[in-house]
């Protein structure tokens, strides 16, 4: 081996002898240096030399080769013709047309890495006679080499995407004379590395030639990285290795690019042994062994999704850029769904060219079966085209792996957008690359719309056998041509993928019988796939295979043959009410990167239906901009926001607007009228009243209501007009007719509304019934009638709903004979009260066990709910009545701070109470207080409703107490004092600020909508904002405050917030005052008394033995000892404070049994504080919720159950 090197090497001595000796000789003046000569050609020989070791066994060392090159001069022209044979040429485009007439007239084969090894010898050549033709070459020649600075000038002057400032640069280092210095070359590579990195290849090669003058370590960068990246980067080889480059700063940059080139190209044991150090070094080595240590990753599966846990490696910082590009390579090639989001988080600090197109595709591939419709997948694909088909002239010189990423990928969003480019793209296709994409070349034809003989599908299956390949095919094509094509492939229906698709093909044409036969004679081979669940379902209507479906969904026991048929799924079990589960299904679905505006309308419909309607109802309100249309996204946010006490925004107001039907109608007018805004409340119930068509629409309850609320007077008028209607009678006849006028904003045309004819203006006006007076003669159906009422079609409107009501049994009647005795008719009336009423004397029971101390009380609101006032009417009234104890919930483990730095939720009840004490609103304000917005909007519609129920003069209620009639009135007094109180209320919470609860909320499997009947919105609402926001709620109904604690959640009495807020111990004491009023019974706790008793302000023991003595008179029954206590412990406490002290041993001893019964509370009641055998007691709840004794979670669970044996519905 050694010899053929030997003689290799001498043979191209040999030559470069000749050719310096003889030829350059002859052709140089006389001054020549003969010394430089000589040392030139030393060193061409020493680079032959090495060169044709480093590649023997190429043509090179043949002595064929050596033959021809002196034969053909191709090194005279390259040296001393150069400035006639290439005078407008650089010395790279001279050297490609060398290689091409080299491997055309060279008579002997040559391979790929023979035309490497003699490009590099030419190249080699060049460079190292370079500096001998600066010195030593003629005039002439010389002339070239300005010619080739010239020419590079000129065309970095024309570079556009280089700014003024850069091209100075550039132009300053190449006009400089010699070589670089480090500093220069450092500069210019920056803007060439930059120009690489944003795929401006041609930057490169045009200032190529003038590198070859200037820098040798630039040189050999840019050709390492050109032929690196490139398709034609053999063009660009040379016998350097990176290791020549002596710039540190381009050698390690040159790594860099051969480690991530080596690692897209899956060469990465082919990298060298570089000459680098430190993190760029290890880099090398780890790259050279294996890519695992990139990511750290884990598998597990969520939601019944398998998912990855990846982690990026973060070590080797000095090379984190490096690494990220490596790491956007190895999770490309995983070509997983959810990939495009890794490659965003993995964030390359400056995209280049890789990362762009890398980045590109996945995310398409990502978006594109996510798309809703074809329009948008039309619309997205398009866009893709456009961009990618504007960058072909940087990705088509690529190399080929970026290449084959390009053209696929741009092949199938022509394909999708249909845009008739798929040849065009064809025919620029590189034809070294065309046979690893015919697949795709294919596909893209056949989805284009281009016409597929079966002979050409028949022939990629044979040579593929990829049923992903026909699988498009087959969804395309009809029935009966699928048919056709499969008796001509015996083996493609043992594919249970494709045999599904055939499946499918008639279902799509309605075959379904066909359909049935395939499903039965293929249910063994394809029962495994979760379409071929999905297509028998849809055939046969089992519920059977609906729950087999689920089975295998839930055990991962299901192939699919797209990722999309989980959507398909999801509707499916929609539509078979199996809510929770679709709910899971689109979970997976999310999990997967699947979604859409139709998914999430899917899952909030599904939360909806699963009563988590605030979770259901926040992604509706997000989904208006792009589903404003869509009656039933419409609809589900006007009734939720209505029944949750949500705000409706103007969008969703003027969509319901538009869409125009009696059901959004229906809601719009209640949200209407629950702004205030009566005038568009009755317009648009009048809207919904003409054109439903549904018998048990709510709209005639809804519309009477409304009409007894807000419309005076008894509806009559004295002359028809626009908005009217004429009750007449046939002059010749009994025949009775309504007859409605309304504007042209309600109808067009004519409408008959069962006994009720409804006409346009315009046409009354034609048929002369416009300024008609009772008594007057009109023409209908052309028979005269005699007016003898006319009314306004408000209270026509509120006629007809009542008669709706009682036509369907919304409404009971009572029915009397017209002969009855009045005994007989108060026994009809009384007995049709008990039937049909709550009755007063199960009210009586609900508020004895409200009285009941060993019983836990019902929530205010659902007592509230049970006896019929207003919410905001039963607190006051529970407050004001003496005869009430107001039942409070007690810390016994004393184990909850009274600071919360997050902040503070106010129960409904507990913001009346704080309003009636006449607590400051900026002390709360202050004091991070906030209130559910519910409660504000809720507080807004009781107010109407008090006020409307008492500004009418009149109006009670009848009820029946021991079979005995009674009438409740209120007077003006009370009537004045309910609504004065209700408007100050709501202005008082109108300057708290408020927080909009977003979660729903449920305990211990006790679904959000039964606890809402329990606790009514704004509690509830309360509760969760609790649990989400870390607030503390301030409450004290038991109740409540037992199902907050339950959640997890903080909760504070009333009289422990105020403690921790009122500073002036006199204020402390005056809201005690009203508590004790009020018929509280938390009036006093340990804390308040210790406070009290270290007080030093002035006449604060007057005040508080006023305090106590209001509790001895509110209660006689108190334990004589606790007033002895009192009294002794307020000596003492006098004594000391007289003596300056504090309070001694012995009054410690007198306070221990004080405070024994104050760490429980202290209480009273209006009944008696006696136990059975007759011993004084102060009673608590914990009789109740004894922690120690029994299971506090099993004791609620009962009293929730006895709870719901108390008939909440609107029909008591």
């Amino acid at each position: 081996m050694v010899i053929e090197w030997g003689k290799a090497a001498g043979i191209a001595y040999n030559i470069i002898s000749l050719f310096l000796n003889d030829e350059i000789s002859s052709g140089k003046n006389k001054i020549k240096n003969k010394v430089i000569e000589r040392f030139h050609r030393r060193k061409i020989k020493r680079f032959c030399y090495s060169y044709f070791i480093k590649h023997n066994g190429t043509v090179i060392t043949n002595p064929v080769f050596a033959e021809f090159i002196k034969n053909d001069q191709t090194i005279e022209r390259l040296f001393i013709d150069t400035g006639k044979a290439h005078v407008d040429q650089t010395d790279s485009e001279y050297l490609n047309s060398e290689m091409i007439r080299i491997e055309k007239e060279l008579e002997y084969p040559i391979t790929v890495l023979d035309k490497k090894a003699i490009r590099g010898f030419l190249n080699g050549l060049l460079l190292q006679h370079r500096q001998y033709r600066e010195k030593c070459l003629t005039d002439d020649s010389k002339q070239i080499i300005q010619n080739n600075d010239r020419n590079t000038k000129e065309i970095i002057n024309s570079f556009e995407s280089i700014n003024e400032d850069t091209k100075n640069e550039l132009l300053a280092a190449i006009s400089a004379k010699g070589s670089l210095q480090i500093s220069q070359e450092n500069a210019i590579f920056k803007i060439l590395n930059d120009s690489f990195w944003n795929g401006e290849f041609y930057i490169l090669e045009s200032i190529q030639p003038a590198l070859h003058e200037k820098s040798e370590s630039l040189d050999i960068w840019v050709n390492m990285v050109l032929n690196m990246a490139l398709l034609n980067g053999e063009n660009y080889s040379n016998f350097h290795s990176v290791n020549d480059i002596k710039n540190p700063n381009v050698r390690e940059d040159a790594v860099r690019k051969n480690v991530i080139f080596s690692y897209l190209s899956k060469k990465t044991d082919e990298i060298e042994a570089f000459n680098v150090s430190g993190d760029l070094k290890e880099l090398v080595e780890r790259i050279s062994i294996g890519d695992e240590w990139l990511f750290s990753e884990s598998k597990e599966v969520k939601d019944n999704v398998e998912c990855y846990n990846i982690t990026p490696f973060s070590g080797l910082k000095q090379e984190d850029e490096t690494i990220k590009n490596l790491q956007i390579i190895y999770i490309f090639g995983k070509g997983i769904l959810g990939v495009a989001k890794v490659i965003d988080n993995i964030g390359v600090r400056e995209s280049n060219f890789i990362v762009e197109l890398l980045s590109d595709t996945r995310h398409y591939e990502d978006s594109i079966i996510t798309c809703e419709s074809e329009t948008e997948a039309r619309k997205l694909s398009s866009a893709l085209f456009e961009k990618l088909w504007g960058e072909k002239n940087k990705y088509v010189k690529t190399c080929k792996e970026l290449q084959v990423i390009y053209w696929r990928i741009l092949l199938q969003a022509a394909s999708v957008s249909n845009n008739n480019r798929v040849n065009d793209i064809v025919s620029n296709i590189p034809e070294v690359i065309k046979e690893e994409l015919a697949e795709s070349i294919f596909l893209a034809r056949f989805e284009n719309g281009e016409d597929i003989s079966n002979k050409e599908v028949i022939d990629i299956w044979n040579k593929t056998k990829k049923p992903r390949i026909m699988i498009p095919y087959f969804a395309k094509t009809s029935a009966d041509n699928a048919k056709q094509l499969i008796s001509e492939i015996s083996d493609i229906m043992q594919n249970p993928e494709l045999v599904i698709v055939y499946i499918e093909t008639y279902l799509k044409e309605d075959r379904y019988d066909e359909a049935k036969l395939l499903i039965r004679q293929y249910e063994a081979l394809c029962n495994g796939y979760a379409e071929f669940l999905v297509d028998k379902i849809q055939v046969f209507h089992d519920e059977e295979d609906v729950k087999v479906l689920v089975e295998k969904w839930n055990n991962r026991q299901l192939s699919y043959i797209t990722n999309q048929t989980d959507i398909a799924i999801a509707h499916l079990l929609f539509d078979w009410k199996k809510y929770e589960m679709c709910l899971n299904v689109l979970q997976a679905l999310e999990l997967k990167g699947f979604v859409n505006h139709k998914l999430k309308k899917l899952r909030a419909f599904s939360l909806i239906n699963t009563d988590r309607t605030v979770e259901g109802l926040s992604i509706l309100n997000e989904l208006i901009p792009e589903c404003r249309e869509d009656k039933a996204v419409v609809g589900n946010i006007l009734n939720c926001s209505l029944g949750l006490q949500r705000e409706i925004s103007e969008e969703v107001l003027l969509a319901a607007e538009e869409i125009n039907t009696p059901e959004i109608n229906l809601y719009l007018a209640v949200a209407y009228e629950r702004r205030g805004d009566i005038a568009s409340a009755k317009k648009t119930y009048w809207k919904s009243l003409l054109f439903n068509k549904n018998a048990k629409s709510k709209v005639y309850g809804t519309y009477w209501f409304f009409s007894t609320n807000h419309i005076k007077g008894n509806g009559e008028v004295e002359i028809s007009d626009e908005n009217t209607c004429i009750i007449a009678d046939e002059v010749d006849g009994n025949r009775r007719v309504s007859l409605g006028i309304l504007s042209k904003e309600y109808l067009e045309s004519e409408l008959n509304l069962d006994d009720l004819f409804i006409v346009p203006t315009d046409n009354a006006i034609k048929r002369g019934w416009i300024g008609k007076k009772v008594g007057a003669v009109i023409e209908y159906e052309s028979i005269q009638y005699n007016i003898v009422q006319i009314k306004t079609m408000d209270a026509r409107f509120s006629e007809y709903c009542l008669g709706k009501m009682i036509d369907y049994d919304n409404v009971k009647v009572l029915s009397v004979p017209q002969d009855s005795e009045p005994e007989k008719m108060r026994e009809y009336f009384v007995n049709f009260l008990k039937e049909n009423s709550f009755g007063n004397n199960k009210i009586q029971d609900l508020i004895k066990d409200y009285k009941d101390l060993s019983k836990v009380p019902l929530s205010l609101f659902s007592l509230s709910q049970s006896l019929r006032p207003n919410y905001i009417v039963l607190v006051y009234e529970f407050l004001k009545d003496p005869s009430l104890l107001i039942r409070e919930w007690i810390d016994y483990d004393n184990d909850v701070a009274c600071i919360n730095e997050e902040g503070y939720i106010l129960s409904f009840s507990s913001l009346i109470l704080l309003f009636l004490l006449d607590v400051p609103v900026e002390m709360l304000i202050d004091n991070n207080v906030y209130l559910p917005k519910s409660t504000v909007l809720e507080l807004r519609d009781e107010k109407d409703k008090v006020i409307s129920e008492n500004k009418r003069d009149g109006g009670g209620t009848v009820a029946v107490v021991d079979d005995q009639l009674q009438f409740f009135v209120n007077s003006d007094d009370s009537k004045q004092e309910l609504m004065k109180y209700v408007t100050e209320l709501l202005e008082y919470a109108e300057k708290i600020p408020t927080v909009d609860n977003k979660k729903d909320f449920s305990l211990n499997n006790i679904p959000e909508s039964q606890l809402r009947l329990l606790l009514g919105t704004p509690d509830l609402d309360a509760i969760s904002i609790c649990k989400t926001e870390n607030y503390a709620l301030i409450s004290f109904e038991i109740f409540l405050v037992e199902l907050n604690l339950l959640a997890g959640n903080k909760s504070i009495t009333p009289l422990a917030y105020i403690n921790s807020i009122e500073k002036d111990d006199s204020g402390l004491i005056g809201y005690l005052n009203k508590m004790v009023q009020f018929h509280m019974m938390n009036i006093l706790n340990k804390d308040i008394y210790e406070r009290i008793a270290k007080s030093t302000a002035s006449g604060i023991t007057e005040e508080w033995n006023q305090y106590i003595g209001m509790i001895d008179q509110q209660d006689s029954n108190y334990k004589n000892w606790i007033k002895e206590h009192f009294a002794l412990v307020g000596q003492k406490y006098q004594q000391n404070r007289g003596e300056d002290q504090t309070i001694n041993d012995i009054e410690k001893i007198y306070t221990v049994e004080l405070y024994k019964l104050l760490e429980r509370e202290v209480h009273y009641s209006m009944d008696t504080l006696h136990d059975e055998k007759g011993n004084l007691v102060i009673r608590t709840y914990m009789r109740v919720f004894d922690k120690k004794e029994q299971k506090y979670i099993e004791g609620l669970d009962q009293i929730i159950d006895s709870v719901f044996q108390i008939d909440f519905s609107d029909e008591q």
